[in-house]
């Protein structure tokens, strides 16, 4: 098993590269990575994104700029993000997806929806200062299924801030839900 860190801004590329974290490697992202190609997290491989690096869907854009395939036994875990109006990539089947970011990104982070499909566990951490939540959605409609546990610590959950007409909010979990000094609040009806 290996951890690599960036130490700087790391560029990766050519729509057959890949970056593989296999079982037991840490890739440890507190400068961006900007890859052109697949991100490849396998049972057992954990990626923090710890930056405020651009995240956008465009090739060489960001480490989500090409194809994710990230294993139902993986872990991606945010510790720091752009801002809060980027919502985190739309089609990404995530392994387990730990939100943990400790400082402000500028408000609620609001997912607009985008987060549709979570294989293992979604855990919250810490969403920012006091006061800012991790949103599923606001006016627009939301489907997400977790595989496994929802688990909040510490931090605030909103599932729809908004009560647009004709809008639904479906949230699946097929294990459990636990809530440690947190908070999980259903939002508006429409």
């Amino acid at each position: 098993a290996h951890t690599l860190y960036t130490t700087a801004i790391w560029t990766v590329g050519s729509p057959t590269s890949i970056i593989r974290i296999e079982s037991g490697g840490v890739l440890y992202a507190s400068f961006a990575v900007l890859l052109t190609g697949t991100f490849e997290l396998q049972n057992g491989g954990v990626y923090y994104h710890d930056n405020t690096g651009p995240v956008t869907a465009g090739a060489g854009t960001s480490i989500y700029g090409g194809n994710e395939s990230f294993a139902s036994g993986s872990t991606c875990e945010i510790r720091n993000w752009i801002n809060h109006t980027t919502p985190l990539p739309a089609s990404v089947n995530w392994g387990n997806l730990v939100i943990n970011y400790n400082g402000s990104i500028g408000g609620n982070w609001n997912q607009q929806g985008a987060l549709t499909s979570i294989q293992g566990n979604l855990i919250i951490k810490r969403t920012g200062t006091t006061g800012q939540d991790f949103r599923l959605t606001n006016n627009t409609s939301v489907a997400l299924t977790i595989g496994q546990n929802l688990e909040i610590d510490l931090a605030s959950l909103y599932i729809k801030d908004g009560n647009a007409i004709g809008t639904t909010s479906l949230v699946q979990v097929n294990g459990d839900i636990t809530i440690n000094n947190g908070s999980l609040n259903l939002g508006t009806v429409d």
